[in-house]
This record gives C-alpha cells, structure tokens and sequence, in this order.
C-alpha cells in the first residue's frame, strides 16, 4: 500500500427508515463510579515550543484512562510516580474494588518540556503496550489480567526500545496483535506481530522520508502550510522464530533476539486524525481526518511518487527531444459556434479525414429556449 484512499461516507437510502420520527432521549441514570487515587495523574502541558493546533488537539483530547476490551470492568492508568495502577468494578457491589499497584514504567528520562502523558492499549488479552511519553516502547506479557492478585507478579517485559527515534515522544494511538503463523501440519513458522499505531507531531522542516511533504497552502492566503505536521509511525514488532520455543516454555523473560521492529511505515498529513486504527487483516489502516496523510517512508519496499514531475526535453523511448516529430493535435480541435438560437459544437472523429470527406465530424446542437 503506497497511496491512501479517500473514502466518502454517503447515507444508504436502503437503511433509512421513512416512518422515523425521532429518538426518544432515556432519562435512566448512567452509572459513575468515583474513588480517591493515592497519586495524582501523570498529567503534562504544552510547552512553549508546542503551540500549533495540532498540538492543542492532541494534548487536550488525551485521555488517561486506559480501557482494557478484555476484560470490561477493568480500568488503568499512569501516576506521577510511572506506576500503572488498576481499578476494578465490583461485579457483586457495582462499585469501585480499589486502586492495585501493577507495574512500574522503568523510563530512562527524566520529565523535561516537550514530552507527552503516558498512554497505551492492549492488543491482546495477554499483551500490553505502553508508553512512558518520553519516547521508550514497552512491550509487555500481562498473562491473565482477569486475576487482580495476581496481575503485578505477571507483567514481564517482552521489548523495550526507543521506536521513533532518541527521546522522541509519541501517543499510542492503536495496536493490534495478528497470530503466529502455522504450516499444513500446524508446525508455527512465523511468530507473532504486533501492529503499533504511534502518533507525534514535529516540524515539517525536520520529517525526513523517501518523499517529500507535498507543499500546501492555507485557504485564503499565499504563504505555506502550517510549519507543523501529525506523524503517525506504523512499526511491526515481530517475534523472532528461535524465541517462540522459549516462549513455549514459559520462560518468558525480555531476552536478546526475543522481539524486534521489522517494517516501518511512516505518514503525515496537516492536522491530528479524528480516529485511526491497523485494520483486522493487518495489510491496512483506517484513518478518519480533516486533511488527507501521505506515505513518506517504507522500509518494505519503495515509495513512488503520486504525481510525477513533468520533464522537458528528456529522451523518451531511446530518442532525444529534439529529435521527436511534433504531436498533431488537429484532430483534437473544438469548433464552437452560438447565435441567439442555437449552440454548435463540432469536433473530428478519431481516424476521419477531413480532405475523404468533409462530413466525417461529430456535431452537437444545444439549442436555446
């Protein structure tokens, strides 16, 4: 996949009802749930530097809470301290359980200006990926989250490696763990990948890729884009083959060789997207977004360019341009004629001779009323 695809959303006539007459607004209570946290939030502003409207956007709509799919009533979060803490609701009360300690972030960099909030997802019911906001990726075997007692002890470190480069912050925006793959016997040949989502936003001048950012310009006036572009990161962590025994066998410790980054994907566009995700084949995303993103860098295979630059006088086909007979584009010649009755277009028919025969054009009478 080298070039997005814009995809409008049109209503279907055929899923509409035509005896609709309104929604009916429920007045049941939606359920809260409150509790006293022993540490507050790691919360970071905006610096100085990171004033852009990207930048607001991305900042302010960030959300702490991390949702868990597998397991519905749970509920994580980062505190100042880089402890991942856990909350449970009671199935038996509705309420809150409490906050559990269940894993510190082991982050090398000191808090400064410019780094991001923790933030994470769960792809698996086994694995977890979280970011310190500092610019580090952990990968982590969660075993069975389900087990609040015993969650702390299980979390292990499968990967850890600054992704996007020396201290370069991010949000992780979406994963998604695809199996390992199996042969006719149901021998594993491949293990398994871990589709990450990874958003930042830099300055233009300083995103490099095998394309350049297209230059746009704002509406309403003649300077250039905005000097800040979103960045979204597609890494695929993969699982080395000679790891999966060892995994077999539970031993399940970070080792050398275990987890490594295969291919990189790199996108940009003008502004933070609404919603973006690695689609259920692997092969895709979906990305929702008030300006379009672009692929600027793939480490599979090479990018091409979207609209090729027009060369002159290059050598087409072995010859040399001054050398090529000009194109005859006669044939393409447009005759218009109006009066205050009529409109008459007339233009040739393709492989017509006009000296054969003088009647072989195509004429179109537009007449007026």
């Amino acid at each position: 996949m080298e070039n997005a695809t814009l995809v409008e959303l049109r209503p279907s006539g055929d899923l509409l009802d035509p005896n609709f007459s309104s929604y009916k607004l429920s007045l049941d209570p939606i359920p809260m749930h409150e509790t006293t946290l022993p540490a507050k939030v790691d919360h970071l502003l905006r610096s100085e530097e990171q004033f852009s409207l990207q930048h607001v956007k991305l900042f302010g709509l960030h959300n702490h809470l991390l949702y868990d799919p597998w397991n519905l009533d749970d509920v994580y979060y980062v505190d100042k301290d880089k402890t991942v803490k856990r909350n449970v609701v009671d199935k038996e009360t509705g309420k809150l359980s409490g906050v559990s300690k269940v894993w510190n972030i082991p982050s090398t960099h000191e808090r400064r200006a410019g780094h991001y909030s923790p933030s994470g997802y769960f792809p698996a019911k086994d694995l977890v990926l979280l970011s310190d906001g500092a610019g580090t990726l952990h990968l982590i075997h969660s075993g069975e989250r389900v087990k609040p007692d015993k969650a702390e002890s299980q979390w292990k470190v499968l990967f850890t490696n600054e992704v996007c480069g020396e201290e370069v912050p991010y949000v992780v925006v979406h994963a998604r763990d695809i199996a390992e793959e199996k042969d006719e016997s149901a021998n594993v040949i491949e293990g398994r990948k871990v589709h990450c989502l990874l958003l930042h936003v830099e300055e233009a001048k300083k995103v490099k890729g095998q394309k350049d950012l297209p230059q746009i310009k704002e509406k309403g006036t003649k300077s250039s884009h905005t000097s800040f572009v979103s960045v979204l990161e597609w890494i695929i962590l993969e699982e080395d083959y000679c790891s999966f025994w060892a995994a077999q066998n539970f031993c399940l410790v970070n080792k050398d060789g275990a987890w490594s980054v295969g291919r990189r994907r790199k996108l940009c566009g003008f502004a933070i997207p609404e919603y973006a995700a690695v689609c259920e084949d692997g092969i895709s995303l979906t990305i929702s977004s008030e300006e379009p993103f672009i692929f600027i860098t793939d480490t599979g295979k090479p990018l091409k360019d979207e609209i090729p630059e027009k060369k002159e006088d290059t050598e087409k086909d072995g010859e040399p341009a001054e050398k090529r007979k000009p194109v005859d584009d006669t044939s393409a010649r447009i005759e218009w004629m109006e009066n205050l009755d009529e409109v008459r277009l007339s233009l040739p028919l393709e492989g017509s001779s006009q000296a054969l025969n003088p009647y072989s054009n195509f004429v179109c009478y537009i007449y007026l009323l």
